[in-house]
């Protein structure tokens, strides 16, 4: 996980589908051109980013937080960048049918209170779902190459006896 440094504190920067999907609501802009927008588009990710660890929080305390970087705001793009790319989700982030998909398909695949995950990222989510998984059998996996080349020998020997 990232973590900012603003006015002395010290704030975790998380991208979970929750937090994407209330700014995708809020925001007038897509989320995919939110990284090449500048500064406003840097205000939303930071809101977005931070709205995790802070449930209440609104645009306009996050621009105040935002406005305090305002001297040398670089490093604030920079780890912006970096935790959105931590979590996993595309550019053009989620839609809430895809994620309510997704929270079905879980709950149907007996996955218990399937809701926990929208308070994670992508990758979190694809953990967690990867465990709930049942362990993949020896028959799911694909033939290395000397149980090909078994395969072919025997299938062989199956015609070349045929033919005797």
């Amino acid at each position: 996980m990232r973590y900012i440094e603003i006015a002395g504190r010290t704030h975790p920067l998380r991208f979970t589908a929750r937090a994407l999907l209330r700014t995708q609501q809020l925001c007038p802009a897509p989320l995919r051109t939110l990284f090449t927008s500048g500064e406003e588009g840097a205000r939303w990710l930071l809101y977005c980013a931070l709205c995790d660890a802070y449930p209440f929080l609104t645009r306009r305390k996050s621009d105040a937080l935002f406005d305090t970087l305002l001297p040398d705001i670089a490093p604030l793009y920079d780890a912006l960048a970096q935790a959105y790319d931590m979590s996993g989700f595309p550019r053009e982030g989620i839609t809430q049918e895809e994620m309510d998909r997704l929270l079905d398909a879980a709950a149907r695949a007996g996955m218990k209170d399937s809701c926990r995950l929208l308070d994670l990222s992508y990758r979190e989510i694809a953990r967690e779902l990867d465990a709930h998984l049942p362990p993949r059998s020896w028959a799911d996996a694909p033939m290395t190459e000397a149980q090909m080349l078994s395969a072919l020998k025997n299938y062989a020997r199956r015609f070349t006896h045929a033919d005797a």
